[in-house]
């Protein structure tokens, strides 16, 4: 992940993009979540949230005795999400200014971590994000990751086997995988 967020133009571009209801009639955020294993009650991470395609959505299905950490390096993606989720009165939503691999969440402190569309961007920081996420998943916790057409899947397996990930499942071009307990 670049050290500095992209250009405003770009995130307002990606707001274009994500806001638009064609996006939401192609792609279910409730159905990818679900498959993931989004459930009530959970504590989740969106990893590089940006305006919340999928932290709204995650925000209502984790509902009142669940919540949702939306990180993301740029501070108009995390005012977007902030304004949805009090457009939709989710107060679940916790919006984090920071880089993946230096998020400051407690240790095992989250069921299930996803990145959506930035297994990409994150280059030279990919092992230091991956660390960060193995200290911040409880045991037995999930962590999805959709592929890229950069990354390849059997580097992404052995990466992640380093942090002692295991690949439990797939749907759809995301590979799911467990921490062990």
């Amino acid at each position: 992940m670049k050290e500095k967020p992209e250009p405003d133009w770009a995130i307002k571009f990606q707001f274009f993009i994500h806001d638009n209801r064609l996006r939401q009639f192609l792609i279910d955020p409730y159905k990818v979540l679900r498959a993931i294993g989004v459930k009530p009650g959970q504590v989740v991470l969106d990893l590089g949230c940006g305006p919340g395609f999928f932290t709204i959505p995650a925000g209502k299905i984790v509902g009142e005795k669940g919540l949702v950490y939306a990180l993301d390096l740029h501070p108009l993606a995390l005012e977007r999400v902030s304004e949805k989720a009090q457009k939709f009165g989710l107060k679940n939503i916790q919006p984090i200014l920071a880089r993946a691999d230096q998020t400051s969440l407690p240790d095992q402190s989250i069921d299930l971590a996803w990145l959506f569309g930035m297994v990409h961007k994150l280059d030279d920081y990919f092992y230091e994000v991956m660390k960060e996420l193995s200290r911040l998943l409880k045991p037995s916790a999930t962590l999805a990751i959709e592929k890229s057409p950069s990354v390849r899947k059997n580097q992404l397996l052995k990466s992640l086997k380093k942090y002692g990930f295991e690949l439990e499942n797939s749907w759809k071009g995301i590979l799911i995988f467990k921490k062990p307990a």
